[in-house]
Formats: C-alpha cells, structure tokens, sequence
C-alpha cells in the first residue's frame, strides 16, 4: 500500500498557497454579464404590456441568475479547494472540483530532482504568479502546478528545503507565517 498520503512523523506545514486570484477574473466578469442581462430581461418584464411576455421575460431572468450566481459559486469554490503547500517533507497539491475531481499529489522532496518556475506573459509579470515545473528523478513526466502565487519564493524554498539548510527553513517560516497561520491550528491529519 502507498503510504505516501499519510502525515510523516515531524512533517510540518511550511506554506500554505491557494491559486492565484487572478483566475477568479473570467467568473467575476461573467456574473456581471449575467447580471446586467437577467435586468434586462427585468427591464423588458415591467415594460410589457402583456401579462404573458413579462412572465416569460421575469422566468426568463430568475432562471439566468439561478445559473449564472451558482456557475459564479462553483468557479470560487473550486478555487479556494484547489491549493498547493509545502512542509518540510513534501509538496501536496489539492486539485478539487466539487462532485467532479478530487485530486490530491504528494511529491517528496527527496525524490525531487529539478525545480523550475514559468511566468510567461505580461499580467503573469506584473502580478507575480506563474507555473512551478517539478521533475522528478525517477519519472520522465514532469508536474506542472499552475496559477501558483510569487512562484520564485515557492521554488526558492522547495530548493532549501531539498538541500537541509534549516536555518533558511527557520527564516521562511517566519516569512511565511501569516499565509500558515491558520492551518497551523488544524495540522494534517494521518488517515
């Protein structure tokens, strides 16, 4: 059996990253069309002068803001399942869509063999997140984690971490104590 999805013994939790919240752009972005067209549906509801057809333009609205607010709260509950931390161990990845993929992947940082980090594009720049690529000594595939915030002080610390320098592990965990905070009260459970 794997036991890889088990908590190891003095495994801390380092840092805590949702997504960045620039994936959350494209959903506020469709709410506000929804919402500007289920008024226009409203709008033309009051404006009718049969019964019938304002009924049909007031359904018509109900039914375009019943999906487009839970397609919004879906978008962001996926975003704030979807997250990736690191411990003095290893590097879990949380991928979760609810009722539709719960994917979790652990990687041990020993078994790490190349780290590198991607911002391609001017938005990536200038908000600083980006893609961090991990290779793996034994396996030729790498695993890409997207959207991941300040992508150089992720990799910086999966590298000192890699090399043992706990007084530079000391020093991020302060650095990093206010995105840890509050899964420090909740440590992962052993299952």
């Amino acid at each position: 059996m794997n036991d890889s999805h088990k908590k190891i013994e003095n495994e801390d939790i380092i840092i805590h990253v949702n997504r960045h919240w620039v994936q959350l752009i494209k959903p506020l972005l469709s709410l506000f069309l929804v919402w500007s067209l289920a008024l226009s549906f409203i709008h033309l509801a009051f404006l009718s002068n049969e019964q019938m057809t304002a009924n049909i333009h007031f359904i018509g609205a109900v039914i375009i803001l019943t999906i487009g607010n839970h397609w919004f709260f879906y978008r962001l509950l996926h975003w704030q399942l979807s997250s990736s931390l690191i411990t003095n161990q290893r590097v879990i990845h949380f991928r979760n869509m609810p009722f539709v993929r719960n994917d979790i992947l652990y990687v041990r940082i020993d078994e790490i063999h190349e780290v590198e980090e991607k911002m391609h594009g001017l938005l990536p720049n200038l908000l600083d997140y980006g893609s961090v690529i991990i290779n793996l000594a034994a396996v030729t595939e790498t695993i890409s984690l997207n959207y991941i915030p300040h992508p150089a002080t992720f990799t910086n610390l999966i590298e000192i971490i890699r090399e043992n320098k706990h007084e530079e592990i000391d020093v991020l965990r302060e650095l990093c104590e206010p995105y840890s905070q509050k899964y420090k009260k909740h440590p992962v459970k052993a299952r």
